[in-house]
C-alpha cells in the first residue's frame, strides 16, 4: 500500500498524524496478507481533539518559521546592500582625502613659489 493511495482510500489530507497513522496501519497490513486494503483504510483513527489542535500549533508555528525566515532574508539583504555601499563610501572618502591633499599640495607650492620671486 503507497502512502498516496492510503490518503485517497482515506480521504484526509497529508499532515504529520495521517503519515504517522499510515505507517502504523501499514505494519499491519503488510503482516496480514488476508487484509485489504478497504479494511486497511477502515483501521485510519481520526486525531482526538488535543492531537488536532498540536497539529494546528505545529502548521502555524511553521508558518511562521516560514515568516520570519523571509524577514530574515530580507534583512540579512539589506545588511548586505548596506555593507557593500559603505564600502564604497569609504573608497570615495579615501580617493578625496588623496586629492584633497595633492590640491594643498599644489597650493603649498604655488605659495613657496610666489614667496622666492
Amino acid at each position: 500500500m503507497l502512502y498516496g493511495e492510503f490518503l485517497v482510500g482515506t480521504d484526509q489530507a497529508d499532515n504529520d498524524w495521517t503519515y504517522s497513522e499510515y505507517k502504523r496501519i501499514e505494519a499491519i497490513y503488510n503482516a496480514d496478507n488476508s487484509m485489504s486494503k478497504e479494511d486497511a483504510y477502515k483501521m485510519y483513527q481520526e486525531p482526538n481533539e488535543l492531537i488536532k489542535n498540536l497539529l494546528d500549533s505545529v502548521k502555524e508555528y511553521k508558518a511562521d518559521t516560514i515568516e520570519a525566515r523571509a524577514a530574515f532574508k530580507k534583512e540579512h539583504e539589506e545588511a548586505d546592500r548596506l555593507r557593500k555601499e559603505l564600502g564604497e563610501a569609504r573608497r570615495q572618502i579615501l580617493r578625496l582625502e588623496g586629492q584633497l591633499r595633492r590640491y594643498e599640495n599644489a597650493a603649498h607650492d604655488l605659495y613657496y613659489a610666489t614667496r622666492t620671486i
